[in-house]
C-alpha cells in the first residue's frame, strides 16, 4: 500500500510539472505577441503569412504553376504586416489581360515575387508606375507583368519562350533574386537547355506542394515552427548557445533582431570580373546569355532585388549580384541596376523601401520605377521613339 501511495505522489507531481510547464510555456505563447519585438515578429510572419501562389495557384505542364485566371480583387491579409489586393489576367498573371494589337510596343516583366508586387496594391509596382510613366511618352507603349511568387530561374526563362517572345517586346526587364537559380537542371556539354523547357514538377507533387503549404491546412510542423515560442528559441536561445555559428550568419540573425536594423555595410563592387565557380553561378550567366540571345539586340535591362537574408549581411565582393554587372559589361544593350547598392546607401534604407519580410514597399517599387524610367528614358529615341514636346 506505501508503494502504491508513493507511485500515486510520484505520478501527481509529474502531471503537475508537466501542467505548469504547459501553462508556463502558454502564457509565454500569449505574451509573446503583445511586446510586437521585430524579429520574432518576422519569424512567425513567415510562417502564417498567406502565399498567394499556394492559395490561389494552378498547376502549368511548362511553368510549374501560375495564379488561377481571371481572379478580380483577391485580398491578401496578415496581422498589420501584409494587406493588399490583386487581380489577374486570363493568363494567370498580375494585372490587366495583355493587349495583343500591332501598334502596341510592349516591355516585358520578368522575375518572381519582388517583380509580381508581393505586398502592394495594382497601382504600386513598379510595372504599373513605370506604364504610366512611359504613356506620358508615348501611349502605345505596355508594361506586360510576367513575374510570379516563387518563380526560380527555369521559370523565368520558360515564361519568356512562352509569353514574352510573342510580344516582340522593345525592353526586357529581369529582376534577378538571389534564390532564382535555386535547384539547377543537369550541365551536359557545357549545357542546361536539355531539361529547361518543360516543368520540374508533375501535377500530383504540385498539388502535395500547395497542401502542404497552404495556411488552412493544419500540419505540426508548421504549427510548431510558426509559434512564438519557436521563434523566441530560433532566434535568441539558439543563437546564445550556438558558439560556432558562422559569424556572417549570426551578424544578419542580430541585424533582423534589432527593432531598427538600418545601417548596412556599404556596398562592396569587385574590381575585377566575379569567377563564375559555382554550378548555380554558370547557371546565372546561362540563364542572362539565353535571355540576351532572345532579347535580339533590344535593350535588356537587369536589377537585382536586394534579397532578405543577404541584405543584413556585409557586402561581398563575389555577390552573385555582381554576375549582373559583369554581364552588361560584356555584352550591347544590357543595363545593370544595382537597387542593393541603392539601399545600401542609405541610413534608412531598410526601413524607407522594403517592408517586414524584406519584399519592396511602395516606396520600393516606386524607386525601382524611377531607375528603371531612367534609363528606358535614355534608349526609346534609338528604338525610333521620340518624346512628346
Amino acid at each position: 500500500m506505501q508503494k502504491k501511495s508513493v507511485a500515486v505522489r510520484v505520478i501527481i507531481d509529474i502531471a503537475l510539472v508537466v501542467g505548469s510547464s504547459f501553462m508556463a510555456l502558454a502564457a509565454v505563447e500569449i505574451l509573446l505577441p503583445n511586446l510586437h519585438i521585430q524579429g520574432i515578429e518576422r519569424h512567425v510572419y513567415q510562417y502564417r503569412r498567406p502565399i498567394v501562389q499556394y492559395l490561389y495557384g494552378q498547376y502549368h505542364p511548362v511553368l510549374g504553376n501560375t495564379l488561377l485566371p481571371d481572379l478580380q480583387g483577391v485580398h491578401v491579409e496578415y496581422r498589420d504586416y501584409l494587406n493588399y489586393t490583386f487581380s489577374t489576367n486570363n493568363n494567370g498573371f498580375r494585372g490587366l489581360d495583355w493587349d495583343f494589337s500591332p501598334e502596341r510596343k510592349n516591355i516585358v516583366v520578368l522575375g518572381d515575387s519582388f517583380a509580381f508586387g508581393w505586398g502592394v496594391e495594382e497601382g504600386e509596382t513598379f510595372s504599373s508606375l513605370l506604364e504610366m510613366r512611359l504613356r506620358q511618352i508615348d501611349p502605345a507603349i505596355q508594361v506586360l507583368n510576367m513575374a510570379q511568387s516563387g518563380y526560380s530561374l527555369d521559370q523565368v526563362l520558360n515564361t519568356y519562350e512562352l509569353y514574352g517572345k510573342q510580344f516582340d517586346p522593345i525592353f526586357i526587364i529581369y529582376l534577378y533574386c538571389y534564390n532564382d537559380p535555386i535547384d539547377p537542371p543537369p550541365f551536359v556539354n557545357g549545357e542546361f537547355g536539355a531539361e529547361i523547357f518543360r516543368a520540374k514538377i508533375s501535377r500530383d507533387a504540385w498539388d502535395e506542394e500547395s497542401k502542404l503549404n497552404n495556411i488552412n491546412y493544419w500540419r505540426f510542423e508548421r504549427f510548431w515552427k510558426g509559434s512564438y515560442l519557436f521563434a523566441f528559441y530560433d532566434n535568441y536561445l539558439l543563437p546564445f548557445f550556438a558558439d560556432k555559428q558562422n559569424p556572417q550568419i549570426r551578424r544578419a540573425r542580430k541585424a533582423r533582431l534589432r527593432f531598427c536594423y538600418d545601417n548596412l555595410s556599404p556596398p562592396n563592387p569587385p574590381t575585377s570580373p566575379v569567377p563564375r565557380a559555382t554550378i548555380q553561378q554558370q547557371y546565372v550567366w546561362y540563364g542572362l546569355a539565353k535571355l540576351y540571345k532572345d532579347s535580339k539586340d533590344r535593350p535588356l535591362l537587369l536589377m537585382d532585388t536586394s534579397d532578405k537574408v543577404f541584405i543584413h549581411m556585409e557586402d561581398s565582393s563575389d555577390s552573385d549580384r555582381w554576375l549582373l554587372r559583369d554581364f552588361s559589361v560584356l555584352y550591347k544593350n544590357v543595363f545593370f541596376l544595382d537597387f542593393e547598392s541603392e539601399v545600401r546607401r542609405r541610413n534608412d534604407g531598410i526601413s524607407k523601401f522594403l517592408n517586414v519580410d524584406d519584399h519592396w514597399n511602395a516606396a520600393g517599387h516606386l524607386l525601382a520605377a524611377e531607375m528603371l524610367g531612367s534609363v528606358i528614358d535614355q534608349n526609346l529615341e534609338l528604338l525610333g521613339i521620340k518624346k512628346r514636346p
